[in-house]
């Protein structure tokens, strides 16, 4: 969230020196001026774009139904991919985990994505989605007790959701 509020920035300033390049006192480099600082935000944006993408996203899970499983999820965007590390705490034994459409509070039941069986060691697993577009709507990353229990959930977390400016809420 840190980093695409800094790729806002990094937008921001870039337009600006832009704009102070194109004033100048000699009219017929105006034109001159404004094609330059045109190629100038078009490279600020598309640095802050390829920055974003590989950024992570770090979120923390949340303990659900008393389980006391805690955790971190990792999303790494990777182009038209996003890798998924998911590193449970106080949770022995393997536990499915999904990327679900909706949010822990209203979660659709059907996984978007399904994740490796996480446990108390790291898992990662590749979803064939960008973060971009799991950011885009509402999406959240369930863990349920086990694979014979799966209506009983132990952890969740919200993905926050980009908005055009580049910003994230949580849903």
């Amino acid at each position: 969230m840190r980093f695409q509020r800094f790729a806002a920035l990094v937008l921001c300033v870039g337009a600006m020196s832009a704009g102070m390049a194109a004033c100048g006192d000699d009219d017929d480099g105006v034109e001159g001026a404004v094609n330059t600082a045109t190629e100038q935000v078009g490279s600020v944006a598309d640095d802050a774009r390829d920055a974003i993408e590989g950024a992570d996203l770090t979120l923390d899970l949340q303990e659900q139904n008393g389980s006391g499983v805690t955790g971190e999820v990792t999303l790494t965007g990777d182009g038209d991919q996003t890798t998924v590390t998911v590193d449970l705490e106080g949770a022995p034994g393997m536990h499915p985990a999904h990327v679900h459409e909706g949010t822990c509070a209203d979660l659709n039941p059907a996984p978007k994505f399904p994740l490796a069986d996480a446990s108390n060691d790291e898992t990662e697993t590749m979803v064939p989605a960008s973060l971009e577009t799991i950011q885009s709507a509402p999406h959240a990353i369930n863990v349920h007790e086990s694979a014979q229990n799966l209506e009983n959930y132990v952890a969740c977390v919200d993905i926050p959701v980009s908005s055009e400016m580049g910003t994230t809420t949580t849903p």
